[in-house]
């Protein structure tokens, strides 16, 4: 993944041969793999992610939703969909906040996705462009949103 390497990684993805696929694909970089099936699981994490690979259609939720709670509270610096969902209202917010790759385009659009992913939100870090990721907050913020950053 171009230069990018050894970054912490969570994966959401409902479908195991799926799962261990990415798994296998991305830890050849020497990335560090969290792998969660759902929603419910993905949101009892603690730890902070350089990036989320995120499936949509998930069967307690979808991924979408999950991402942006997830950029809301500093959990995860970049979000990349790696999913088959034709819903087009989903694919539009997904496309908005994060990279989208159609799991038919294969498992190399996908490191090619998270590496610019990475690569555009540590740009943004380094510029002061966006605020450095936050712990998670003890109590859950249910409807925030990500905020501009206030003027230094």
């Amino acid at each position: 993944m171009l230069s990018l390497r050894n970054l912490r990684v969570l994966v959401v993805e409902d479908d195991p041969e799926m799962t261990r696929t990415v798994e296998r694909v991305l830890g050849r970089y020497g990335h560090s793999i969290t792998s969660v099936r759902d929603v419910t699981d993905a949101d009892a994490l603690a730890g902070t992610y350089d990036c989320g690979v995120f499936d949509i259609d998930l069967p307690d939720g979808n991924g979408v939703e999950l991402a942006e709670r997830m950029l809301d509270r500093g959990q995860i610096t970049a979000a990349v969909f790696f999913s088959a969902s034709t819903d087009p209202t989903l694919l539009e917010r997904a496309r908005r906040i994060g990279n989208f790759v159609t799991k038919s385009a294969g498992t190399r659009s996908l490191e090619l996705a998270v590496a610019q992913a990475v690569g555009s939100a540590a740009q943004q870090l380094a510029s002061g462009a966006v605020d450095a990721p936050r712990p998670r907050p003890a109590k859950s913020q249910s409807g925030s949103r990500r905020k501009a950053p206030k003027s230094r």
